[in-house]
Formats: C-alpha cells, structure tokens, sequence
C-alpha cells in the first residue's frame, strides 16, 4: 500500500473470533520494528467510538496522536479546527419548529417549518442552506490539510477495526466519511470486517430489498481474507497454530497442548 499513490480502501475479511483485532493491531505496531516504519499507521477501534455522534471527531483525534513530525501536527491543527464546522451536530429552531412537530430542520421538517409561518422559521431555513454551503467548503478545507501531510511523499494508513459491531448509522457514516473526507493521495485505509455482519447493517439501515454488497462495492477497493489454515502445506489451523506458540511461550506442558488442539480441531 506504500507503493500506492491513489486512496485505497482494503478490507480484510473474517469471521467474528477469527483473529482481525489481534492480526492489525500488531500490524500497526510491528510495521515501525519490521518494516522501517515509512508509513504512519493509526489503529482506530470504531466500536470503542460509536458513542460519539460522528465519526469524523474520533478519526481525526486518533490521526493527530500517532503523526511523527512537529510539522505535520501543526498541518493537523488545521484539519481539526474544520472539523468543527463539519461535525454534524443538531439544528433545532425551538418554538417554530415544536409548533410543528418537529426537531431538526431537515427534509420535511423545513417545510413543516415553513408552514409554521414566522419569521424565526425563514431564518432558521436560510441558516441550514448557509451550513450546507460551509460544510462543502469546509470538507474540501480538511482534504487540503490532510494533503499537507503527505504532499512530501509521506503515506498515512488508517486501520479501522470492529466496523461490524457499530451502530448501524455510525458504520455507515463512517464508510461515507472515508469516501468524502479522506480521498486524498497516498492516504489509505484497511477495514477489519466481518462482511456478512456489515452487509446485515446495510439492510437494517435501508432495507432487506437493497442489493447490500454492491451498496459496500462503493467504498471498498478491493478485499482478502485471513486464512484459515497456516504452516508447512497450510494443513494446521491458524487458531490451533497459535495456541501451541502461546502453550509454549508460556512453558505450558506440551502434552496440554496438543490435547486442547485435537478437542480444539
């Protein structure tokens, strides 16, 4: 992905228990021993954030704590004073809009405000379109401080894990704002993903009629899986590979092993 110059988006697939977690945070870690570190890698856990109404806050605060040069933070600054004005906080006009049933000025609830009538409800219409105005402005501000950081050669990669566990609202908004916000060059992003769980979130957000895996096709470059069987012949499987490495680190009888691999098996 270092060669790489156009934004990837890769997705790593495996099922619940199959070891993504474990496998890309010690990618990120063993790329600065192993690898000479010439990427700047971030792992970002998406779950531990759902909490958080948009994920464009937490991406950037993990970006900002993992960037190696003074200079490239001070770049960073810039991005995370524009998130500010793109965070997608709730536009509420009070009094008008409770008189009409509503809470937040968007879609039909601009004209229930309209219908309202007063002259609360016109401004508040005018701000939202003055809003929208800026966040397009101020998306394009954040792509332009993200390409700071690497306009001299840098790569920056982005590992973001347990997507499938989000809220569905949250997943999908963070595919959306890696497409939107982070199309930049030699900025990239892996996805640790159970892609049948994510294909379920895409049907609860938009319905079981929607064809879900061309709808993820969308933000995905292109995917692999770990695989299940390693070693000499690839004939052992890779959970049984590992706890006979842990048994014997941990001077575990060896004995105790292979009985716990074969009832494992």
């Amino acid at each position: 992905m270092e060669k790489v110059d156009d934004p990837v988006v890769l997705a790593v697939e495996g099922a619940w228990g199959s070891g993504k977690s474990y496998f890309l945070k010690r990618w990120v870690g063993a790329h600065t021993i192993e690898n000479g570190g010439r990427a700047t890698t971030v792992y970002f856990d998406a779950f531990a954030n759902d909490f958080i109404e948009d994920p464009l806050i937490g991406l950037t605060g993990s970006i900002g704590e993992r960037l190696p040069s003074a200079k490239q933070r001070v770049s960073w600054k810039k991005a995370r004073n524009v998130v500010v004005k793109v965070a997608r906080p709730l536009l509420r006009i009070g009094a008008a809009l409770a008189t009409a049933g509503a809470t937040e000025l968007t879609g039909p609830a601009i004209d229930a405000a309209i219908e309202a009538g007063g002259k609360q409800a016109e401004e508040a219409v005018e701000a939202f379109w003055r809003r929208e105005d800026g966040r397009r402005a101020a998306m394009q501000q954040f792509r332009d401080a993200l390409a700071e950081i690497t306009k001299d050669g840098s790569v920056l990669i982005i590992v973001v894990d347990e997507l499938d566990r989000c809220r569905p609202d949250y997943a999908l908004a963070t595919l959306e704002v890696i497409k939107h916000f982070f199309a930049v060059e030699r900025v990239h992003f892996v996805l640790g993903v159970n892609m049948h769980a994510l294909e379920q979130i895409v049907r609860v957000r938009y319905g079981a009629g929607i064809n879900a895996p061309d709808y993820i096709k969308r933000f995905i470059s292109m995917s692999i899986q770990l695989p299940m069987f390693v070693g000499d012949g690839a004939v052992l499987r890779a959970q049984i590979r590992y706890f006979r490495s842990a048994a014997d680190a941990m001077g575990i009888d060896p004995r105790v092993g292979r009985s716990s691999s074969i009832i494992w098996s």
